[in-house]
């Protein structure tokens, strides 16, 4: 792979604004690649609209189309191989904080979104041919036969599923060359995906109805010798579950990480937390070291979802966060790594780690995962409506953006009381005498 293209300097009325920028953000950036990136766009500038190498930019006048024609140039680079995903994903990201800090200044007045993916010519072979392949246009046919709703969502959803299994395997799509693994690995893959809380239950269980449906029509067709049927819990997502954690299960995962984990004191302190405060596992993979007030016992907590959010927590976790603290240069993190959490290279935590610690902890304890960082989201909420306290104030709490998904917890806690005619407290037993 060739090196990145070099860039010529900035001209005199940029530098000062960017070197402005610079100071705004996190020590942890790397500014010698913002620059860079920072040189290149405003070439490609420059070049758009035939301008001398050194002739100034006027800020003011940057439109959306000169950005999308910046990430047209970037994307063309990652396909021809000169670049990598990494720094094509990163050279856009600089570009969206750059122009951040010009809308924050009045300088702008553009709001510009990287896209989630990047465009690689492989995929778009692969999606092509499985568009075009008739077994997804005779598909298409048995779902209207059988009087089906959601028919182009279904396809959609199969012609990606699809895309991950041949694009994997560098193989021609056809559908005799579908194994029964393959489903049963992209159920594997969508668990997942669930357990760290990027799609929801119901989503899940949509995409899986449309594989169920097209391994029925393949089948009927002789095309395979099996159909794929949905597992009895995933099937469950159909509608939407409040998973609720015995207290007594709740200590037996505590006393697992105790008695198995390599890392116990950091796996401690993030089940403690997701136990306390009712958390996402991507808001605890997101904490910094300054985002917990010890002498206040203050948390705060960001995602994307919910936006910023500051709790108040226990005594006893704020003392096990000290705890974990003193021994966190064990990790040995960069200098500049402010993350709370750390793998055991030194980098932050993300929620695919969250949910590997609970796939063990479950494993040891169960003998199966029986329960995702997910599960103690909804019991925090679920034991909080039980002991009476407002609607408005649990939403605020666990970041609901919309009261109406915590309303649907205190409809199912109804039910739930009734079944059980019992009072739950999350906190019964001294969860930390261990």
């Amino acid at each position: 792979m060739n090196s990145p293209i070099r860039s010529k300097e900035f001209g005199n009325q940029e530098e000062s604004i960017v070197e402005e920028f610079l100071k705004t953000l996190k020590p942890s950036y790397n500014r010698t690649n913002i620059k860079l990136t920072l040189n290149l766009f405003f070439q490609n500038i420059r070049a758009s609209k035939k301008l001398k190498d050194n002739a100034s930019i006027q800020l003011k006048n940057i439109t959306l189309n000169d950005v999308i024609d910046f990430q047209n140039k970037i994307e063309t680079r990652l396909d021809s191989g000169e670049i990598g995903p990494s720094y094509a994903k990163s050279s856009l990201f600089y570009i969206k904080l750059f122009l951040d800090f010009l809308y924050e200044k009045g300088t702008v007045k553009l709001f510009y979104k990287p896209p989630n993916y990047l465009r690689v010519k492989k995929n778009f072979e692969v999606i092509e041919s499985v568009s075009c392949h008739s077994g997804i246009s005779d598909f298409e046919r048995y779902l209207e036969l059988k009087n089906y709703a959601f028919i182009d969502q279904y396809t959609k959803m199969v012609k990606m599923f699809i895309q991950e299994v041949f694009t994997k395997s560098n193989e021609e799509f056809s559908p005799e060359l579908l194994s029964y693994e393959h489903f049963t690995q992209y159920e594997a893959k969508l668990r997942k995906r669930l357990a760290i809380e990027e799609i929801s239950g119901p989503t899940v269980y949509q995409y899986l109805k449309a594989l169920r449906l097209f391994s029925e029509y393949l089948y009927k067709e002789d095309k395979t010798d099996f159909t794929y049927k949905i597992p009895n819990e995933l099937t469950l997502h159909s509608r939407r579950v409040n998973v609720h954690v015995k207290v007594n299960e709740i200590i037996m995962l505590y006393e697992s990480i105790i008695k198995n984990s390599e890392h116990k004191m950091r796996d401690i302190c993030i089940f403690l937390l997701l136990v306390e405060t009712g958390s996402r596992s991507v808001e605890i993979s997101n904490l910094n070291i300054d985002d917990i007030k010890f002498t206040e016992r203050i948390i705060v907590l960001r995602s994307k979802k919910s936006g910023q959010r500051t709790l108040q927590i226990r005594k006893d976790v704020i003392d096990f966060i000290n705890d974990y603290i003193k021994i966190r240069p064990n990790y040995k993190p960069d200098e500049m790594e402010n993350a709370l959490f750390l793998n055991k290279v030194g980098k932050r935590i993300n929620s695919d780690l969250i949910y590997d610690i609970f796939r063990h902890r479950n494993e040891s304890v169960f003998g199966e995962v029986r329960y995702s960082p997910r599960a103690f989201r909804h019991t925090f909420i679920t034991n909080a409506l039980d002991n009476g306290n407002k609607i408005e104030e649990v939403a605020n709490t666990v970041g609901h953006k919309y009261l109406a998904t915590t309303l649907y917890y205190y409809f199912r806690n109804v039910k739930r009381i009734k079944a059980l005619a019992i009072n739950r407290d999350l906190y019964e037993g001294d969860l930390y005498d261990h």
